[in-house]
């Protein structure tokens, strides 16, 4: 049984690397708009998967029940490799035999990129890693086990899930993807996903908040 884990940081605190362009509440805002452009991906997928998210508060337990998905409460927020870690195990004890660690803010996702990742063929065990556009971090993670070697969330995180996995002698593929590189964190990221186009939540979230003009300003 396959199931897609998306970690939710909650919107209160999010992205504060955004703050030159954006307020407080635009920024929790924006995070909320990028997990539902990313919730439509996955909702999109046939057969329709397992999915949890993990994260805390009422807005996200209700997000994830209105969508029939799982709920794992994080009621004392740890680093993002901690908290992922703790539910794969527990996800692992349920008889999960994979997971997909998909990220809350990737908002040009589609759903033939996840069926790609979740059809390939993975030796057991196994993993597949999508890269960040920078190609120094991780953008997605496919384990089977769940478990199979631990997170390494953070800067430079693509070297060091490439030297747990060698630890744990698991095979590890690197696979490409040109829309779910694109995480948004930073106010070049958002230049980027703006050059991209889409029409999605996100993208009519900075439109109406003025937020791709104002991007779009200081670039010229």
């Amino acid at each position: 049984m396959k199931l897609i884990l998306i970690p939710w940081k909650g919107s209160l605190t999010a992205k504060q690397r955004l703050a030159g362009v954006s307020s407080r509440r635009q920024r929790a805002g924006l995070a909320r708009c990028m997990l539902r452009d990313v919730a439509g991906a996955v909702e999109e997928l046939r057969p329709a998967p397992r999915v949890a998210l993990l994260g805390g508060g009422p807005w996200a337990a209700g997000f994830a029940r209105r969508r029939g998905w799982e709920f794992l409460a994080e009621r004392r927020p740890r680093s993002e490799s901690a908290s992922v870690d703790r539910a794969l195990a527990r996800l692992a004890r349920q008889g999960v035999s994979s997971v997909l660690r998909l990220p809350a803010d990737v908002p040009l996702v589609e759903a033939p990129d996840l069926a790609r990742l979740l059809g390939l063929w993975l030796p057991q065990p196994g993993a597949l890693l999508v890269p960040s556009r920078d190609g120094t971090g991780t953008n997605a993670l496919l384990r089977s086990p769940p478990d199979a070697f631990p997170s390494c969330f953070g800067p430079g995180s693509r070297l060091l899930h490439g030297r747990a996995a060698r630890r744990a002698k698991v095979p590890l593929q690197v696979v490409c993807n040109r829309r779910l590189e694109l995480d948004l964190d930073t106010p070049a990221d958002l230049l980027e996903f703006c050059r991209r186009g889409g029409d999605g939540h996100t993208r009519r979230f900075l439109r109406t908040h003025r937020i791709e003009e104002k991007l779009n300003d200081a670039a010229s």
